[in-house]
């Protein structure tokens, strides 16, 4: 492609994510006519058109939402490799880019790399926070060096090494009867409205099985894609969120207070994930050791998975 069309993908991720080209102008350093003969001359190469004018303002159209993510990823990638440039020729700590799941990179990620970073302050980290999908994607194509998913991961491209294993928890509203108990049972739990984790998720899967065993058929009311959001809701009073219990404890201070474990015992384990063709990086690995470190044992799973 083109330099100058190069300029012009840049352009177009800008419009997309600040959604206005008078943002994405500013943003850039450039004027809106240099901003505008550069998309018209990427939508020329493209064949089609990105944006329709509604009302006096550009507005994306499907062929531009399709788009945008895979323009995303590969222009992550060649700004990598100028980075690992630039780290080179200074002879900098680098950079490292994590992938992880947005309630992860909010909690319990953070104090992990704060600590990291203090001990490696030249070292420059970004925290990319994506679903599973776009997560597998990155690393696959690159466009970041580790992640930190749930299992089971099957992708033939990512290497998967065991990190941390944490519980199924019972997040409860504010005063309600069942706080009571130091734990809770799928019959404890028959006649609740339930808030769970979207239907693609495998803890969910796993936990409706528990449920058939104890022959209750769960009340499931409520469902998200996200921890914090059920977590939410439960404070909410909407009903009672079942999530795991170490993204539940970093939503806030006090999140012990209203959760109660789930008896039996459910865990969720978490890997450690690299692209499976990627040569061994020594800050990967650093990290990685670090994050091992940690953990209390009964959290941390074996490394081989």
């Amino acid at each position: 492609m083109k330099l100058e069309n190069l300029r012009g993908l840049k352009c177009f991720r800008e419009i997309m994510a600040l959604g206005s080209m008078t943002e994405a102008a500013r943003s850039l350093g450039m004027s809106q006519p240099g901003m505008s003969r550069l998309l018209a001359a990427l939508e020329a190469e493209l064949g089609f058109k990105l944006f329709d004018r509604v009302n006096g303002r550009l507005q994306p159209n499907s062929r531009a939402q399709a788009l945008y993510e895979e323009v995303d990823i590969a222009l992550q990638g060649m700004e990598r490799i100028g980075a690992l440039a630039e780290d080179l020729q200074k002879l900098s700590a680098g950079h490292l880019r994590i992938v992880a799941p947005p309630t992860f990179a909010e909690g319990a990620l953070v104090p992990v790399l704060a600590d990291f970073q203090r001990l490696h302050p030249q070292l420059r980290i970004s925290v990319l926070a994506h679903l599973r999908p776009t997560a597998m994607h990155m690393l696959a194509a690159r466009a970041a060096d580790c992640g930190i998913g749930k299992l089971p991961c099957e992708h033939p491209d990512i290497r998967v090494r065991g990190l941390l294993q944490t519980r199924v928890t019972c997040v409860l509203p504010p005063g309600h009867p069942l706080l009571a108990k130091p734990s809770l049972t799928p019959r404890d739990l028959a006649d609740e409205p339930l808030i769970l984790i979207g239907h693609s998720s495998t803890t969910r899967s796993r936990l409706l099985d528990v449920f058939r065993r104890h022959r209750v058929m769960p009340q499931a009311r409520s469902e998200t894609n996200n921890t914090s959001v059920a977590c939410a809701m439960a404070e909410a009073g909407v009903g009672i969120a079942l999530v795991d219990e170490l993204l539940a404890r970093n939503r806030r201070p006090d999140a012990a207070g209203f959760m109660r474990p789930l008896v039996p015992e459910l865990s969720t384990e978490f890997g450690f994930l690299t692209a499976r063709n990627a040569r061994e990086d020594r800050t990967v690995e650093a990290f990685f050791a670090f994050y091992k470190s940690r953990l209390h044992p009964a959290e941390a799973m074996p490394a081989e998975h």
